[in-house]
């Protein structure tokens, strides 16, 4: 049986549990110091230091003028750094944080002098020029990081490119690019990969298949919005745009909604999701709405309560070292009704089968008391963890001896505050006289976005 429907046969022993009210909230945040004003800069969260981190720009100057300067935000205050090396002036580039390799990477972008085709990463302490020129690399770029291509993506039109750390290599294909100009790009796990919104419509890159539409509207059909997503929780963003816009929009596994709070309507501005303190992040951007043209040095935080979902890891596996179960780290999450919830096992035998295990119980399974000791089997330090209510074959193991897999929850509102227990158990000849590897268990509440 396939756990991406069990959950509703499940639900029969549970009662239904009040929907939580959701609500969002766009609070100003007054610091000491701050970025001048400015529009089309760069923003990412910086996840091994812990910081949001901005660079560059196009400021308010009559002249139009580009920075270089570098500042961090930890949640309290911006500061300023001042590193020994750094890119050129620029506005219009692309910039995104590579999670496993821990740098911040900036590509292309335009001064007053021109189009820029360079590579910069920063490491936390300095930034390096890492390719002078690269093809397919300019001006209005976007990127983020892509777990599945397995590093920085970068799109501009047509061109798809991904950074292997020292050069760019096209993984383009297809003819229905991203044709809008002020476009952003994010990694949203619930929508299926990496995602932009262009000209009324919100496109997905696929490998092998290119830009596909995951639905044909998105909130404005307008460029230069900021936009950002909160992979754990499958929640996307969105904000502001050109033409004087100040809307608000959020985007789940079912589409958008427009939130009844508004900012000062402005474009170029950037946002990004601090997974640390849980919040969105939006800075700077240009109004152009009346005749006066006004450049923003504001910072605002959304909150988003709705603390209810929740996964967490409890017991041991075994092996050496012990199989181990929890929500990928790469594609991050927390079980929502109508999302997606990836998992990771890891520590089995290597290209051997298997499988998940699911119930509502980790006391018992039936009449037997839980946890159950399978050394009596012929698994020494193996034990049954979560009751097998539900038995699904997720396929083989890779050669590292990994399996990843989804849970796709309905989007059923009584299923928020339900409960649930799983454990994987893999093929493993030769390990112990049963053949067999169990990982720790896992336990999923169910709440809402």
């Amino acid at each position: 049986m396939n756990s991406r429907a069990l959950i509703p046969i499940l639900l029969a022993a549970i009662l239904p549990t009040a929907a939580l009210a959701q609500r969002f909230e766009w609070r100003e945040v007054s610091t000491a110091s701050r970025p001048s004003p400015r529009y089309r800069f760069g923003l990412v969260f910086d996840a091994a230091r812990g910081v949001v981190m901005l660079f560059g720009g196009h400021d308010d100057s009559a002249t139009g003028a580009s920075l270089n300067d570098t500042w961090i935000y930890d949640g309290v205050d911006w500061t300023e750094l001042h590193p020994a090396s750094h890119p050129g002036p620029r506005g219009d580039f692309a910039m995104a944080y590579d999670p496993v390799r821990e740098r911040v990477v900036l590509a292309g972008g335009s001064n007053r002098g021109g189009r820029l085709r360079d590579t910069w990463e920063w490491d936390g302490v300095d930034w390096s020029l890492v390719a002078a020129s690269s093809s397919g690399i300019d001006n209005g770029g976007r990127a983020c990081f892509d777990p599945v291509l397995g590093g920085v993506h970068y799109n501009r039109g047509p061109v798809d490119l991904l950074w292997s750390g020292s050069a760019w290599r096209n993984v383009g294909v297809g003819p229905n690019s991203p044709a809008g100009s002020g476009l952003q790009m994010v990694l949203a796990p619930h929508l299926g990969g990496v995602v932009t919104c262009d000209l009324g419509r919100t496109l997905r890159f696929e490998p092998q298949v290119g830009w596909t539409e995951v639905w044909g509207a998105n909130p404005l059909g307008l460029g230069f919005y900021a936009m950002a997503s909160d992979p754990r929780d499958g929640r996307i963003v969105l904000m502001g745009g050109l033409d004087g816009e100040s809307s608000t929009w959020t985007c789940d596994s079912v589409g958008w909604q427009r939130l009844s709070q508004s900012l000062p309507p402005r474009w170029g501005a950037r946002m990004v999701f601090d997974a640390h303190r849980r919040k969105f992040v939006l800075f700077g951007g240009r109004d152009n709405s009346s005749s006066a043209v006004h450049y923003y040095d504001d910072c605002y935080e959304l909150e988003i309560f709705d603390q209810l979902a929740d996964y967490a890891t409890y017991g041991q596996g075994c092996g050496q070292p012990a199989a181990e179960l929890r929500a990928d780290p790469l594609f991050g999450g927390r079980p929502f009704v109508g999302g997606v919830l990836t998992l990771l096992a890891s520590g089995l035998a290597p290209s051997e089968p298997v499988f998940h295990l699911l119930g509502d119980s980790r006391t018992g399974w039936n009449s037997v008391p839980l946890p159950f000791d399978l050394g009596g089997f012929g698994a020494p330090g193996c034990a049954v963890l979560a009751e097998p209510e539900v038995v699904e074959g997720v396929g083989a193991s890779d050669a590292a001896g990994a399996r990843r897999f989804t849970i796709r929850i309905p989007d059923d509102l009584s299923l928020v505050g339900a409960t649930f227990y799983h454990q994987v158990v893999g093929l493993a000849p030769g390990a112990n006289p049963a053949g067999l590897i169990v990982t720790n268990g896992g336990e999923l509440t169910i709440g809402t976005r």
